[in-house]
């Protein structure tokens, strides 16, 4: 079989990197755009304030959408992009993600429609990676990285959700997702794996973060918890693979209106494994996971994530005010950070295996740009190194569109 066999196999005749620059670079001047737009759309609703000054609202909900979302990674060059537009009340949220170096590429589309207690929603995905020089093997009871030639491997399919209000924050999300999964040797001409996945899922997620302060600066406090369990089928209901479960923790918090802290903690292992070959296996590191650490340098069978991150605002109520596209802005909520990752990680099935342990701390800066009510620009530059080895750190920045809306 010849290379661009493997290529035609995966729906990409004539893909061309050419296109994929240009469509980033289209997407990353959409989302300038969309940022400094935000202002001219507040103006006009100062307006429409102003002529329903008389009328009296209920205002039941403050919702903080967070759109777009762009993150850069520095040396590796990875790119992730979000962002959410409404139909009606359709929800669209699309996320893309690329990496320069690691030539890889993925994303999804998610369609929601919030009702009162119920929320469906349905989601399209791929994931692309082009050029891997490592296996990820189970071998007996051990996961290992074999050394292989080129190979290029496909993901793709779609999840079936539902969110079910039970009781105020809390929500039952059950859904089910059927993901299709190519990965194919480039140079010894044969499929390394080809099937389909069927996964069944049940969460239960508690959520109580809220916004304050929305009209001058976005602040977040509150505790967020969600538990998720999922049974792996291949092809079939009559061929179980595994039983997994996932769980997230994140607390926010402030004091003194100057401190602010965020806890993260994230637990992921195996409940019950019946085909070993094709177990699941986690690659960690990067933005997400472990900062300071390379993307998917760590694999796992399971794993325990600790971050912290301490935030102190400076020159309190110093701002800058800042004419951009014939808009006024003002510059302020300035910040200074410190983060600190710890990942505790198993290889091996077995629970009384050797545990590896990775750590990382780093520093960063932060600032917000705000337009008239409740919209404000945030950018952060951090920079995290493992405190295990050489010196090399790795350089992250980040931009987010904070707008808050009230629904009745």
């Amino acid at each position: 079989m010849k290379k661009h066999t493997f290529y035609r196999i995966l729906g990409m005749d004539g893909f061309s990197f050419r296109w994929l620059r240009a469509f980033l670079v289209a997407f990353l001047i959409f989302t300038l755009l969309s940022i400094f737009s935000a202002t001219a759309e507040d103006e006009t609703g100062d307006e429409a304030e102003k002529e329903e000054k008389n009328v009296d609202v209920r205002v039941t909900e403050l919702r903080a959408r967070i759109s777009p979302q762009l993150e850069i990674v520095l040396p590796s060059g990875n790119i992730y992009e979000h962002f959410v537009t409404n139909f009606n009340n359709l929800e669209i949220a699309f996320n893309l993600s690329f990496s320069v170096l690691g030539n890889t590429l993925g994303g999804d589309i998610t369609f929601a429609y919030p009702m009162n207690v119920l929320s469906p929603s349905l989601s399209f995905y791929q994931q692309l990676d082009f050029e891997n020089y490592f296996q990820p093997a189970i071998s007996g009871s051990d996961l290992t990285l074999v050394p292989t030639s080129k190979y290029i491997m496909r993901k793709r399919g779609f999840t079936l959700g539902l969110s079910y209000e039970v009781l105020r924050d809390f929500h039952l999300v059950p859904a089910f997702s059927v993901s299709d999964i190519f990965k194919g040797s480039l140079t010894e001409n044969r499929v390394l794996e080809d099937g389909v996945d069927i996964i069944p899922q049940m969460g239960f997620v508690y959520d109580s973060v809220r916004a304050e302060d929305t009209e001058r600066k976005p602040i977040f406090t509150g505790l967020y918890a969600e538990t998720i369990f999922d049974v792996r089928y291949r092809n079939e209901f009559r061929n179980p693979i595994e039983v997994n479960n996932r769980n997230h923790l994140l607390l926010s918090h402030n004091w003194r209106r100057t401190w602010f802290f965020e806890e993260r903690a994230t637990l992921t292992y195996p409940v019950t494994i019946w085909d070993k070959e094709r177990a699941s296996f986690y690659s960690l590191g990067g933005f997400h996971t472990v900062r300071g650490y390379e993307e998917e340098s760590i694999h796992a069978l399971r794993f325990f994530l600790f971050s912290l991150n301490m935030e102190r605002e400076i020159l309190n109520d110093r701002e800058v005010r800042l004419k951009l596209f014939k808009r006024q802005v003002r510059m302020h909520q300035y910040r200074i950070f410190f983060l600190f990752d710890s990942l505790f990680t198993q290889d091996r099935f077995s629970l009384e295996a050797p545990v590896d342990y990775y750590s990382s701390a780093g520093m960063g800066v932060a600032f917000s740009l705000s337009g008239r009510q409740r919209t404000h620009f945030q950018l952060r530059f951090s920079a995290a190194q493992p405190l295990t080895e050489r010196f090399a750190p790795i350089i992250y920045f980040r931009t987010s569109l904070f707008h808050f809306e009230t629904q009745l």
